[in-house]
């Protein structure tokens, strides 16, 4: 009969101890969970911030861009005018 009792009482304690293994283990994982929230909430405040800071850079570097765009065709278009101008001269037999 001591065998029987020993036995379950060994098997009680392992039962105890698994219980509460699974109670530490469960713990671990909410632990873990939140850190990982916590981790990706900041990494997507992380991105956001990035790309308003390259949406402000690339309009400023777009904007850039068109602005010597404009002058360079402007001045095309003003170099062709004089281009027009003297050939009509000369197609007429004017002087420039």
């Amino acid at each position: 009969m001591d065998v029987l009792r020993d036995t379950m009482t060994r098997l009680c304690a392992e039962i105890i101890a698994l219980r509460q293994a699974r109670q530490e283990l469960r713990e671990a994982l909410k632990h873990g969970n939140r850190m990982r929230k916590a981790t990706v909430e900041e990494m997507c405040g992380d991105f956001t911030a990035t790309r308003i800071r390259m949406g402000k850079k690339n309009g400023k570097e777009r904007l850039a861009f068109l602005n010597h765009l404009r002058r360079a065709v402007n001045r095309q278009r003003q170099e062709m005018r004089t281009d027009l101008t003297d050939a009509h001269a000369a197609w007429m037999g004017k002087a420039a």
